[in-house]
């Protein structure tokens, strides 16, 4: 900036005009996500007022091996030792004001993960997006593991958003690792894409969880619970008549290629058909899926209500029936869209 007098004289200097924009204050609350020992933990921290950028570090207290924070406020890494851990971390802002907070972190030690249920469609793009409720109403942290399988049983890698309690990231995998605090829920939801991917969500955990998603096109939704019921055979009730069309989405548990049979009655008990069903994709190691209209491959199913089985792999001396899973699917002829629940024997 410079100044210029009567006389013609004039002399200039530099300036810094600081804008503060309230007092500094740390936003995140004092007690962050939990992590799991040996999974991949991300979280940032986060401040506002004061004069940005801001700059961040742990000044005492025990911290989780394994994790570091950055000056940019992002704590990351591995931790490796289960425990909770009590830490303060301090902001600075550019004008050199701080403001310094109590964190508690809690790391669940790994444990050994089951399968506590399957949400047997994924549809990601193409106008459609899929959003998983997670829900743990136990007393203790429970370890969970999301993998996304697609038509073929292969890993699907989606890209999704993961809303825990006061906390928000983004993440593009096949496999999410999660810790659900007692009492809490865990959302994840797929990110828009141009084409549609289809595929299933395996659900593991070392603790009970129940959940469910809700498959939406921006006009019409449907929601489903965290599928429970898995079995060597399901039925599903349909109704193909006055212009709606019942579907299913099929998921392939056995540890090797399905060799899936469907048998068809009409609403007065008739059998009409015992029909083989090839899933649209080879799934050589088993975990395959697909979904359509009953009408496009079962012809018998055309124009009537009735029941269809779908049956797994059979069973034979040495080994037990290969395991499945699904999901009714229901489309009225204005296009609203249900689903249909799933008997198994």
């Amino acid at each position: 900036m410079s100044v210029t007098d009567s006389a013609s004289g004039s002399a200039s200097a530099s300036f810094t005009l600081i804008i503060n924009t309230g007092p500094l204050t740390i936003t995140t609350p004092a007690t962050l996500p939990a992590a799991v020992a040996g999974a991949v933990y991300s979280q940032t921290l986060a401040a506002s007022g004061g004069a940005p950028p801001y700059s961040w570090q742990v000044t005492s207290g025990t911290w989780p091996v394994g994790l570091s924070l950055s000056s940019a406020g992002v704590i990351s890494g591995t931790p490796t030792v289960a425990g909770t851990y009590s830490f303060s971390a301090q902001v600075t802002d550019s004008a050199s004001e701080a403001a310094k907070q109590s964190f508690t972190l809690t790391v669940a030690a790994a444990g050994s993960l089951t399968r506590v249920g399957v949400i047997p469609q994924i549809a990601a793009g193409g106008g459609w997006t899929t959003t998983i409720w997670l829900t743990n109403g136990s007393a203790a942290t429970v370890q969970t593991n999301v993998v996304f399988h697609g038509d073929n049983g292969g890993a699907l890698a989606l890209a999704v958003n993961v809303v825990q309690p006061a906390a928000s990231q983004q993440s593009s995998a096949s496999s999410l690792n999660l810790a659900i605090a007692p009492n809490t829920t865990v959302v994840v939801s797929t990110e828009p894409l141009a084409a549609l991917v289809e595929g299933w969500a395996d659900v593991l955990s070392n603790g009970p969880l129940s959940g469910y998603a809700v498959f939406s096109n921006g006009a019409t939704e449907a929601a489903v619970p965290l599928q429970t019921q898995i079995g060597t055979t399901f039925r599903v009730a349909f109704d193909n008549t006055n212009g709606a069309s019942t579907g299913v989405a099929l998921v392939n548990l056995a540890g090797g290629q399905a060799n899936l049979t469907a048998t068809v009655w009409d609403e007065y008990g008739t059998q009409l058909a015992t029909l083989p069903v090839a899933l649209t994709l080879t799934d050589a190691n088993g975990n395959g899926h697909d979904s359509f209209m009953l009408p496009a491959r079962l012809a018998a199913t055309a124009g009537i209500r009735g029941i269809v089985q779908f049956a797994g792999n059979p069973g034979t001396a040495f080994a037990a029936g290969g395991q499945m899973t699904g999901l009714g699917l229901r489309a009225e002829a204005s296009g609203l869209f249900t689903s249909v629940p799933t008997i198994v024997p």
